[in-house]
């Protein structure tokens, strides 16, 4: 009887550590083995946590693929300058993502190759956009490179989203 009920409380002390866990986590990216299962994070979270704590940031989002959210703010080709600060792009195309604070101070900027051009030539300024892409966190922005433009239709068919939580 002592056995059961101490095997009764470390499981439910286990699932309630597990509970906890899922909740500090705010973002995961998308599971290699299943990509259907997709993490959506929206800009103005992310750019949050880089500002948080730059450091934990880098190693929890660099180098691994996201769905991101956000307002379109820019599109353009080549190069951007923000703050007399030019970022190169080698010729790709590429978007800023915000919220819809106003005026935009930060905002992550999302490259994409050039067989993406049809899906940036339908997206407008001020438009809610998904992105999908790897994040590149060793520059002053946040970059999103490869990315490529989620619709409606697709987000809610193809992907099994799954509930964040702030940490």
């Amino acid at each position: 009887m002592k056995i059961m009920a101490v095997l009764s409380a470390f499981f439910i002390l286990f699932c309630c550590s597990c509970n906890r866990l899922a909740k500090d986590k705010n973002i995961h990216y998308i599971d290699p083995d299943d990509p259907s299962l997709v993490y959506e994070i929206h800009c103005a979270l992310l750019i949050q946590d880089f500002k948080d704590d730059e450091t934990y940031a880098k190693q929890k989002y660099d180098g691994k693929e996201y769905l991101i959210s956000g307002i379109v703010d820019q599109k353009g080709k080549g190069s951007l300058t923000d703050n007399n600060k030019e970022y190169l792009f080698d010729g790709r195309s590429y978007i800023t993502v915000c919220d819809s604070t106003k005026p935009v101070v930060d905002f992550i900027i999302c490259l994409f190759n050039d067989d993406m051009s049809d899906d940036l030539a339908k997206l407008n300024i001020g438009d809610s956009v998904y992105i999908q892409g790897m994040i590149n966190a060793n520059s002053e922005r946040i970059m999103v490179e490869n990315c490529k433009v989620v619709d409606d239709a697709t987000f809610k068919t193809q992907f099994k989203i799954e509930t964040q939580f702030k940490k």
